[in-house]
């Protein structure tokens, strides 16, 4: 951006609401920075001039005041009892189950919970009223940008063993292998008791 530019754009800057007066030698610092940009807007100005000079910018007593009055009010046992019963009944189902935003349940969770919560309500700098639709916003983001832990899934396979049943060449040979392991020598001690009495009966009598 030319110098010529980066002045027209200051002094339009100069004639909105946030304008705070600076010194020539101020001014001369946000132009040069300017013309570093290839295209600029208001809102760069402003920005640049925060940047170089916050304290300029920084609200008197009676601003904050002002503020102060104009951001909405809740009451400690209002905003808490909001607290509780979206995560008794809400998180869990918006969050896919993730660990509670509490220190003894997730710091992690706890951490990024507390600081949107800060920022965008009243419990902290933010203007917003402790809603459960500002709570659900806050959770679903978190959830969707992979800022929350959740419970490990672990998933257990467990082998059933089948039983297949043979075939019937495969259950012929498997009954002539177990016939012959039976009558093969010195089975007999193996053999059921009903087994022995009929080889017994066979016998023929001996001598007297």
């Amino acid at each position: 951006m030319d110098k010529q530019s980066a002045i027209m754009l200051f002094d339009s800057y100069a004639r909105t609401d946030d304008y705070v007066d600076l010194s020539f030698r101020q001014i001369d610092v946000v132009v040069t920075r300017l013309m570093k940009l290839p295209s600029a807007t208001i809102t760069h100005v402003a920005y640049i001039a925060q940047q170089e000079y916050p304290e300029m910018f920084k609200p008197n007593s009676q601003q904050r005041t002002q503020q102060q009055e104009q951001r909405p009010t809740q009451s400690q046992d209002e905003m808490k009892q909001v607290l509780q019963d979206f995560l008794a009944s809400d998180w869990a189902q918006l969050t896919a189950g993730a660990f509670l935003p509490l220190k003894s349940d997730s710091p992690v969770n706890f951490k990024n919970f507390c600081e949107l919560l800060n920022a965008e309500t009243v419990i902290g700098t933010g203007t917003k009223l402790v809603r459960r639709e500002v709570l659900a916003d806050i959770a679903t983001r978190l959830f969707a940008q992979g800022l929350l832990e959740r419970p490990r899934i672990v998933e257990r396979v467990v082998e059933v063993e089948k039983t297949v049943p043979l075939t019937r060449k495969q259950e012929a040979k498997h009954n002539f292998n177990l016939d012959k392991l039976m009558n093969a020598p010195g089975v007999d001690a193996i053999k059921g008791a009903s087994e022995a009495g009929r080889k017994e009966s066979h016998r023929s009598p001996g001598p007297a």
